[in-house]
C-alpha cells in the first residue's frame, strides 16, 4: 500500500513538472505623472500666478510634470479644451478655478474620466457641495478676509470713513458685509459706504473719485480686474499722504503692482482681502497623495484654515503703526478660533434681508 502512495505521489509530481507554463504576465502601464493647470492666462502676478504657484510647488514636491494651459478670454472654446486635455493621457491630475463654466464643465465629464483626480478652487460657497467621486473642490471664506480688511480700514482712517466699491452679485455683498463688519467691530462711530461698481475700471476710478471727494480714507476694490481705476485715483489724489489709501482683493496687489509697471501707484495699497490660492492648493494635493483628501466635496476654507487673511508684507509694516499691527494680529488670532464671527452674506435668508441689514450701516 505503501509503494502505491508513493507511486501516486510521484506521478503527480511528474505531471506538474510537464504542465504548460504560465503566460508571461504584461508590465504594469507606467503611471501617468502629468498635472495640468487650466487658467485665463498667466503673467497677471495676481489670480491667475498664484494658482499656477501651487501647482508647480506641488508638483516639485510629489514628482508630477506641471503644464499650464491658458485658455485665453474665449469662454466658447473652454469645454472642449477641457475634454481634449481629458482625452490625451497625458495627465492625473487636473486643477482648475471655478469660474467662466469651468466647474460646471468638471461636474459634467469627471464621471467619463474615473482616472483622472480634479481639483476645483474658488468654488461658489452656496454650489451643491457633493461632487463626482474624483472631483475635490474649495470654496473660500472671503467675508473673513474681508473683515480683517475692514477692521483694518477702520484703524486706519484719520475721518472715520471707510469704503467698498464691488459688484452686485452674492460674493460682491460677501466682501461687502465682511468689511462693513469688520469697519463696525474695529471702529463702531466708522462710517461706511457701500458702491456697486461697474463693467470697468474707468468707471471705478470715477466712483472712487466721489468716495475720496466725501473724505474716505481707505477704499476696498473689490475686483480684480477693476481694481486698477481705485489705485489710480488714489495715486492721483497724493496717496498716504493725503489719507487716499485702497485696499485689494483676493491676492497681494502690493506684490502684484510692484511687478508691473504700476511700482508708484503700489505705494497706495494698504493691504488686500487675500485668498491663499497657492497654500490650499498644494495642500490639496498632499492630502490627496496622504489619502485624507474628501473626494467627491467641497469644503468651505476660511482663516482657520490658512485660506484666507490680509496681505502682511514689509509695505503694511511700513504704512501701519506698531499698535495697529498689534491689534490686527490679535484680531487674526481671534477670527481663527471663532471668537468673532465677520458677517457674511450667506448668513441671510434673501437679498432683502441683507439690505436691511446693510442700510443702518451705511454713512449718507
Amino acid at each position: 500500500m505503501k509503494k502505491l502512495v508513493i507511486a501516486v505521489i510521484a506521478f503527480l509530481l511528474l505531471f506538474a513538472g510537464c504542465s504548460k507554463p504560465s503566460e508571461p504576465t504584461e508590465p504594469d502601464k507606467p503611471e501617468v505623472k502629468g498635472m495640468a493647470y487650466f487658467c485665463r492666462t498667466l503673467g497677471d502676478f495676481g489670480f491667475n500666478d498664484n494658482g499656477w504657484a501651487g501647482v508647480q510647488n506641488s508638483a516639485a514636491k510629489h514628482g508630477y510634470e506641471p503644464q499650464a494651459i491658458e485658455l485665453g478670454n474665449d469662454t466658447a472654446t473652454f469645454e472642449n479644451a477641457l475634454v481634449e486635455a481629458c482625452d490625451s493621457g497625458k495627465y492625473s491630475v487636473i486643477v482648475t478655478q471655478n469660474g467662466s463654466g469651468l466647474g460646471d464643465y468638471v461636474r459634467k465629464y469627471a464621471k467619463d474620466y474615473p482616472e483622472i483626480k480634479f481639483i476645483v478652487f474658488d468654488m461658489g460657497i452656496t454650489e451643491d457641495p457633493n461632487l463626482p467621486e474624483n472631483v475635490y473642490g474649495i470654496a473660500y471664506k472671503a467675508s473673513e478676509a474681508c473683515f480683517l480688511a475692514g477692521a483694518l480700514a477702520a484703524k486706519m482712517s484719520a475721518n472715520k470713513k471707510v469704503g467698498i466699491l464691488s459688484n452686485d452679485n452674492p460674493g460682491g455683498n460677501d466682501f461687502a458685509a465682511g468689511y462693513i463688519s469688520g469697519a463696525k467691530y474695529a471702529d463702531p462711530d466708522c462710517q461706511t459706504y457701500y458702491y456697486y461698481g461697474m463693467a470697468d475700471a474707468a468707471a471705478w476710478q470715477e466712483q472712487a473719485s466721489s468716495l475720496y471727494q466725501m473724505g474716505v480714507n481707505v477704499v476696498l476694490a473689490g475686483s480684480g480686474r477693476f481694481a486698477l481705476g481705485v489705485f489710480n485715483e488714489a495715486f492721483n489724489r497724493g496717496g498716504a499722504e493725503n489719507g487716499c489709501l485702497a485696499m485689494g482683493i483676493d491676492t497681494d496687489m502690493y506684490y502684484t503692482l510692484t511687478q508691473s509697471e504700476t511700482v508708484d501707484i503700489a505705494t497706495v495699497v494698504l493691504s488686500s482681502a487675500t485668498k491663499e490660492l497657492a497654500y490650499t492648493i498644494e495642500n490639496a494635493v498632499d492630502r490627496m497623495k496622504d489619502g485624507s483628501l474628501p473626494w467627491g466635496k467641497m469644503e468651505v476654507l476660511g482663516i482657520a484654515q490658512g485660506a484666507a487673511n490680509v496681505a502682511i508684507n514689509d509695505h503694511y509694516k511700513e504704512l501701519v503703526p506698531e499698535d495697529v499691527q498689534a491689534y490686527m494680529t490679535d484680531l487674526i488670532d481671534k477670527v481663527s478660533k471663532g471668537e468673532v464671527k465677520p458677517v457674511s452674506f450667506y448668513d441671510f435668508d434673501s437679498q432683502e434681508a441683507f439690505l436691511n441689514w446693510l442700510k443702518p450701516q451705511l454713512g449718507e
